[in-house]
C-alpha cells in the first residue's frame, strides 16, 4: 500500500512524499524492484542527476546480477556527458542480460558518440 500511496503523492506533484513511500515500500519488499525504479525517478526529479547515479550505484551493489541500475547510471551517465564511463556501464548491463535489445541499442549508441568525440 505503500507504493500505492506513493504514486497518490505523485500524482499531486508531492515528489517528496511520493519518495519516501517509495523508499519505505523497497525496505519493505525488495524483492519488488518497481518500488526502487519508483524511487529512482523520484531521486532524479527532486534531487539531480548526481543524486540519482549515486542511488543506482547503490542499488547495483545491493542486487550485483540486476542489469537495470547499469543501464539507468549509463543514461544519466551519458546525459551528464560521462561517455566512457557511460560505456562502461551499458557494458556491464548487457553482460548481465545479453541479448537484450534495448540494452543493445543503447550500447551502439554510447560507442557511436564516443567515437565522435574521440575523433578530431
Amino acid at each position: 500500500w505503500l507504493a500505492e500511496l506513493g504514486d497518490v503523492y505523485q500524482d499531486l506533484e508531492l515528489t517528496a512524499e511520493a519518495l519516501a513511500c517509495y523508499l519505505q515500500a523497497r525496505d519493505l519488499d525488495p524483492g519488488r524492484r518497481r518500488y526502487t525504479d519508483k524511487a529512482g525517478a523520484a531521486i532524479l526529479s527532486l534531487r539531480g542527476q548526481k543524486e540519482a547515479i549515486s542511488f543506482w550505484e547503490e542499488e547495483s551493489a545491493k542486487d550485483p546480477e540486476w542489469s537495470r541500475p547499469h543501464f539507468i547510471r549509463a543514461k544519466l551517465l551519458l546525459a551528464d556527458g560521462r561517455t566512457a564511463e557511460a560505456k562502461r556501464e551499458i557494458g556491464q548491463a548487457v553482460t548481465l542480460k545479453p541479448g537484450y535489445r534495448d540494452y543493445a541499442k543503447w550500447q551502439v549508441r554510447i560507442e557511436n558518440i564516443l567515437y565522435r568525440e574521440e575523433s578530431p
